[in-house]
Parts: C-alpha cells; sequence; structure tokens
C-alpha cells in the first residue's frame, strides 16, 4: 500500500453576484464556482491551511504537477462528484479519524494519460 500526505486548505468564498457565502475543502487555493447561481471562478477571501495533512490509506495513482482534488464527507458529495465527472481516487483519514473520500477534478489528468 503507498502512503502519501496531501495538504489541505479550508477556502472561504463570497459570489460577487448573488452574495452566497460558502466554504470548500481544495489542495489548493483555487477559484470556485458558486453552488447557488453558477457564478464562475469566484476566488476565495481566506483559506487556513487544515491540520494535520490528510494521510491517504489507500493506493493511489500518480498524479500529474499542479493537480486539484476534491475531498467528500458524504455520500451526496460523492453522487455530485462524480455526476460532475470527476474521478475517485481513493480514501483517507481526517484529523478526526473520519474517512473522506478523495476525487481528481475532472479538468486533470493522472501521470502517463493525455491531456486531452
Amino acid at each position: 500500500m503507498s502512503s502519501a500526505v496531501i495538504q489541505r486548505f479550508r477556502n472561504h468564498y463570497k459570489c460577487p453576484s448573488c452574495q452566497h457565502s460558502w466554504e470548500d475543502a481544495w489542495d489548493s487555493m483555487v477559484d470556485d464556482d458558486c453552488p447557488e447561481c453558477g457564478y464562475r471562478h469566484v476566488s476565495p477571501y481566506q483559506s487556513d491551511d487544515i491540520e494535520p495533512p490528510l494521510k491517504l490509506v489507500s493506493d493511489t495513482p500518480k498524479i500529474k504537477e499542479g493537480f486539484n482534488l476534491l475531498f467528500s464527507y458524504g455520500v451526496k458529495d460523492d453522487e455530485n462528484f462524480a455526476s460532475e465527472g470527476h474521478r475517485f481516487l481513493g480514501a483517507g483519514l481526517d484529523s478526526n479519524g473520519s474517512e473522506v473520500h478523495i476525487f481528481l477534478h475532472k479538468d486533470y489528468a493522472l501521470c502517463g494519460e493525455s491531456d486531452g
């Protein structure tokens, strides 16, 4: 079994279109789309480290530089991520020992896969 550690960030967003506020956990401080109105590319106004980093507990394929991961804490998130075309990579444990499912963002590829 491979073992890896991934730093995560809790990003805080506020939509400039509808003023909806939300948080999301990512592996970087990336723009997100508003879940309320769909406004694209909202930048986080604040990002906090999630400690400790996520420890992968299942075999995970090697990911290209600059990857983006999505973290799911429940069946609803899993279904949403899968329906949007994001790829399930494996499971990990958060700082409380709760299982987290990890998805590769649909716009990114694994090493050895073509980009387009």
